[in-house]
């Protein structure tokens, strides 16, 4: 099955993509998805090189339904300087299972290069093995767990 790679989402995609996007965050709304999308479209794929500018990469399947997607931003890490911090990766195809993934991964080392990333540091909110499996595979290596603490708001 052949995808491609979107960076702009039309309005009707981005309620698309709230179904992949409930796979990864099942506690966010819509509202708070359709506010998120429209903030990170504000972002041209160049401008990944500002840092904190979020993006949002999508990979659209022959038929135009979305199968993938993942949401990005330039920042600074400890152990690796200037890094392509990706907080939200969902991919899936039940004919081609590596399609999607691959195509997002090779879209996020294309956008780290030219944004002058040292490296990649993603964040995947389940533990999904094959996913994983894919990511060291595709040279990605485990380097610790994130945890979080949600606070109230002040």
């Amino acid at each position: 099955m052949r995808f491609q790679i979107t960076t702009r989402l039309t309005p009707r995609e981005v309620d698309q993509a709230f179904a992949l996007i409930q796979i990864e965050a099942p506690e966010m709304t819509l509202a708070g998805w359709r506010s998120f999308a429209r903030s990170a479209g504000q972002a041209a794929p160049a401008q990944a090189n500002r840092r904190r500018a979020p993006s949002l990469a999508a990979v659209k399947d022959a038929r135009g339904y979305l199968s993938g997607l993942c949401s990005y931003r330039k920042a600074r890490s400890l152990r690796h300087g200037d890094v392509l911090a990706v907080d939200c990766f969902v991919a899936l195809d039940f004919l081609n299972t590596q399609g999607a993934a691959d195509l997002l991964l090779h879209h996020l080392e294309e956008t780290a290069s030219a944004a002058g990333c040292s490296a990649i540091e993603i964040t995947l909110a389940r533990q999904d093995t094959r996913l994983i499996d894919q990511f060291r595979g595709a040279g990605h290596a485990l380097e610790g767990v994130l945890l979080c603490k949600p606070l109230l708001p002040v």
